[in-house]
C-alpha cells in the first residue's frame, strides 16, 4: 500500500475517519462482456482488451457488430472476431455470436444485444463505425452519443489502438468529482478491472473555472483565501475523503496498491492527461442528465483521453 505523506491528503483522511458516514466498496458482477465491434481500426484493441478482461474475470463473451441499412451483412466479420477471441482466452471463456435479429439504428441494436445476452458491460470502440484519424477530437460518433444517453450499463470506450493491452489493467484511474455521487460505481468499477497485484489511483479535482465564476458572482462576499489553490485541493480533499478511505481499506483487503491525487485546474484536461500519463484505463461516474455540465465534462475527457474509458 503506498501512502501519501501531503498534509492535505493526511488530513483528509482524518476528517473521513471521523465521518459518521461507513462506505463499503463491493466489486460489481461481471458475468457477460458484449463486444461491439465496429470494423474501424480500434477493433483490435477492443478485442484484445476483451480478452484480456474476460481471460482474468471468466467472464463470458458476446460479440455483435451494428449496421447500417446500407452496409453488407457483418456475420463474416463476426465470426472472425468469435474466432480469435476464443484463439486468445482459450478455455478461461465461453465466446458466442449474438444470435437474436438486429433492427433499428445502430444504437438500438447494441442495446437489444446487451438485453439478449444480459450483459454486464458493454466495449464499444469509439468512434464507432469510423476510424479515429478520419474524426480526430471532434466526435464520439451518433452512436456513442446515443449509448451515453440511453444505457445505464457501463460503457469501455476504446478510442485508440494500444499495442499492451495488459498494460491498460494495470493502473486505474478513477475520476471522482466529475460526478461526484456517481463515483462509488466507477471505484467499484476499478477494483473489479484492475490487475491482481495493481494500483488505483483517486484522483479529485478541484475545478478552477466554477471558483473563478463563483468569486465573480460573489464579489466581495468571498474570502479571498478560500481561492488559493491549496484551499481548494484542501476543500476537495475533504470532499472525497470518504470514497478514499474505503478504497485504501478495500485495496488492503485485495492486496493492491492506492493513491490519491489531489489537484487543481481544469478536470478533462487533468483526467484525460493523468490516465494517458500512467497508461491506464480512466473509470467515469455518469449522472443521469445529459444536459447537466458535469456530462459534457465526461464526453470532454472521452475526446481528449488516448486510453480507454469506462463510463459508470
Amino acid at each position: 500500500m503506498k501512502h501519501d505523506d501531503n498534509l492535505h491528503a493526511s488530513m483528509g483522511h482524518f476528517e473521513a475517519a471521523l465521518s459518521k458516514r461507513k462506505l463499503t466498496l463491493t466489486e460489481p458482477a461481471l458475468t457477460t462482456l458484449l463486444l461491439a465491434i465496429g470494423r474501424s481500426r480500434q477493433d483490435d484493441t477492443a478485442i484484445a482488451l476483451t480478452a484480456a478482461i474476460a481471460t482474468r474475470s471468466g467472464a463470458a463473451v458476446r460479440v455483435m457488430c451494428a449496421t447500417e441499412a446500407h452496409e453488407a451483412d457483418p456475420a463474416d466479420i463476426v465470426a472472425a472476431t468469435v474466432a480469435t477471441l476464443r484463439h486468445k482466452v482459450g478455455a478461461a471463456s465461453d465466446v458466442a455470436a449474438v444470435v437474436v435479429p438486429l433492427t433499428g439504428q445502430p444504437h438500438q441494436q447494441i442495446l437489444a444485444a446487451a438485453r439478449a445476452s444480459s450483459a454486464s458491460l458493454l466495449v464499444v470502440p469509439t468512434v464507432h463505425g469510423g476510424d479515429i484519424g478520419e474524426h480526430g477530437d471532434e466526435t464520439l460518433s451518433a452512436t456513442v452519443d446515443a449509448l451515453l444517453a440511453e444505457t445505464p450499463l457501463p460503457l469501455l470506450l476504446v478510442r485508440h489502438r494500444h499495442d499492451d493491452v495488459d498494460d491498460l489493467l494495470k493502473e486505474i484511474v478513477v475520476a471522482a468529482t466529475l460526478n461526484a455521487e456517481h463515483s462509488i460505481d466507477a471505484t467499484r468499477w476499478a477494483l473489479r478491472l484492475v490487475r491482481n497485484g495493481g494500483e488505483i489511483t483517486l484522483l479529485g479535482v478541484a475545478d478552477q473555472d466554477t471558483v473563478v465564476e463563483a468569486a465573480r458572482l460573489l464579489g466581495d462576499q468571498l474570502d479571498p483565501a478560500l481561492l488559493r489553490e491549496e484551499a481548494l485541493k484542501r476543500a476537495e480533499q475533504k470532499n472525497i475523503g470518504g470514497l478514499a478511505s474505503a478504497l485504501q481499506l478495500r485495496a488492503r483487503e485485495l492486496k493492491l496498491d492506492a493513491v490519491v491525487d489531489v489537484r487543481a485546474g481544469r478536470p478533462a484536461a487533468i483526467i484525460a492527461a493523468l490516465g494517458d500519463e500512467k497508461h491506464c484505463i480512466v473509470c467515469l461516474g455518469r449522472g443521469p442528465d445529459r444536459y447537466a455540465p458535469s456530462h459534457h465534462h465526461t464526453v470532454d475527457v472521452i475526446l481528449r483521453a488516448h486510453h480507454p474509458v469506462l463510463v459508470v
